[in-house]
């Protein structure tokens, strides 16, 4: 396996280590398309300009799977950055038929004021959890944030108990599994 950065790497076997190495799939410059519906279309994320698409898909059940974007930036992630991922895992969603997709965005430097809004109002997870005071994690920190989000999703998803798909529920979900790492580094 070969990865763009050591970010990268951290978030691939937190993911591993959650739900096993046969459930994950990194790729690349990927153009993501959804299977063919009569009447929808085919979709890609490629054109010009081109979209370049790195991704780390983990399938959570035959049913859902969970799309995540590892950032690995210099400075916090931006609402532009979550309104990007949430137009691809809408889009997805939008398309594929039988299956459903949640988003996750990790942030190596965590995110800017404006992202929880957006993340909320688009379903998406973020890890780490946007607080507002607390602004830096360490990286082993978010690794096993991430982790924890994963395992947590897996659960919910099995379960079959909560609909994540809907309203602001996987948000919450991540956020609640993930707030307490806030908390502590905070102290």
């Amino acid at each position: 396996m070969k990865f763009k950065n050591e970010f990268e790497q951290l978030c691939y076997l937190a993911v591993e280590r959650a739900v096993g190495s046969a459930d994950v799939d990194l790729q690349h410059n990927k153009e993501l398309a959804a299977d063919f519906v009569p009447g929808k279309g085919v979709i890609s994320f490629t054109g010009s300009p081109k979209k370049e698409i790195d991704v780390l898909v983990t399938r959570l059940t035959s049913e859902v799977s969970l799309l995540i974007s590892a950032k690995d930036l210099e400075s916090r992630a931006t609402p532009a950055m979550v309104q990007e991922w949430a137009s691809v895992v809408q889009t997805m969603n939008k398309h594929a038929e039988g299956k459903s997709f949640l988003g996750l965005v990790v942030s190596a430097c965590g995110f800017t004021s404006g992202c929880g809004a957006w993340a909320i109002d688009s379903n998406l997870g973020l890890v780490p959890p946007y607080k507002g005071k607390v602004t830096a994690y360490s990286r082993d920190a978010v690794e096993r944030m991430l982790e924890r989000a994963v395992r947590v999703s897996r659960q919910l998803a099995e379960s079959g108990r909560h609909d994540l798909g809907k309203n602001s529920n996987y948000y919450w979900s991540v956020y609640k599994c993930t707030g307490d790492f806030a908390q502590a580094s905070s102290g």
